[in-house]
């Protein structure tokens, strides 16, 4: 028998089961995948008064149709390399259950041509994106007001001898500084038109433009010390730095180049805006 099982705490599994109605029709598919050369069958059954099955062969989690299903009573299972099959799992598709097929990266680029700004949100949809988190904004001015100051900024040193027990905090201050006190402050510019966090923003972003991309902020394989600080950088620096282009001159965008960052780093002359 093929377990579906977690393998720890952080898998979340979006697939309908135990007879829930689904969210969304078609589906997303999802299992626990040890490896990724791991490769399954899949079957789905409409079970009504006449049973339609689906089979798809050396599949992947997740898997997501690229049509919408009648209205039923399904089930699917899995079927692995070595013949161990899954339960089967029952869901519901009924009236009450969006149809929703997900575009493809191909269609997502594809509606991105001839856009110079194709990041999160359009211009053209700020008032509305405005008008719907409204309820948001006192949270978002009060994660704000507790955004670092550029001069309390430090570069990781975790990867040093000797100072391995920091790793900790340094991926604290970098969830803190980048995902909270950077993105807030320039969703507050972006999408509320604030200047002054615009600025504030921009302040940080160019301290964290500095930071090299071989030491602790790498993402090249093997990660010697760690991904975390990398993955916030590329999460969320080009995203800020797309926002906030406009408050920048034209030497300060030129810092986002890795390869600038590099030499302004090795050259032992940091930036100051």
């Amino acid at each position: 028998m093929l377990k579906l099982s977690r393998h720890h705490d952080f898998q979340i599994f979006l697939s309908p089961s135990h007879q829930e109605v689904a969210i969304t029709n078609p589906p997303s598919f999802n299992w626990p995948q040890p490896d990724s050369q791991y490769l399954y069958n899949l079957e789905l059954e409409l079970c009504n008064n006449t049973i339609e099955t689906w089979l798809w062969q050396e599949v992947q989690s997740p898997f997501q149709l690229s049509f919408e299903l009648p209205l039923g009573n399904y089930r699917w299972r899995l079927t692995d390399s070595e013949g161990k099959q899954s339960d089967w799992c029952e869901f519901v598709i009924d009236q009450s259950v969006a149809n929703y097929l997900a575009p493809t990266a191909t269609q997502l680029f594809e509606l991105c041509n001839n856009r110079t700004q194709f990041m999160m949100y359009f211009d053209e949809d700020i008032n509305a994106v405005r008008a719907a988190s409204e309820k948001n904004y006192a949270a978002f001015k009060a994660t704000a007001n507790l955004a670092v100051n550029c001069a309390d900024i430090k570069y990781p040193e975790h990867y040093k001898r000797g100072a391995e027990a920091g790793k900790r905090t340094a991926i604290v201050n970098v969830r803190e500084w980048l995902d909270r006190d950077l993105i807030s402050l320039t969703l507050l510019y972006k999408i509320w038109q604030e200047e002054e966090s615009g600025l504030q923003a921009a302040e940080l972003l160019l301290s964290f433009a500095q930071w090299s991309p071989e030491g602790p902020a790498s993402l090249l394989r093997p990660c010697t010390w760690g991904d975390e600080v990398g993955l916030s950088l590329a999460r969320n620096l080009f995203l800020a730095y797309h926002w906030l282009s406009p408050l920048l001159t034209e030497p300060e965008k030129s810092l986002h180049s890795p390869y600038a960052s590099t030499y302004c780093i090795s050259n032992g002359r940091p930036f100051k805006r």
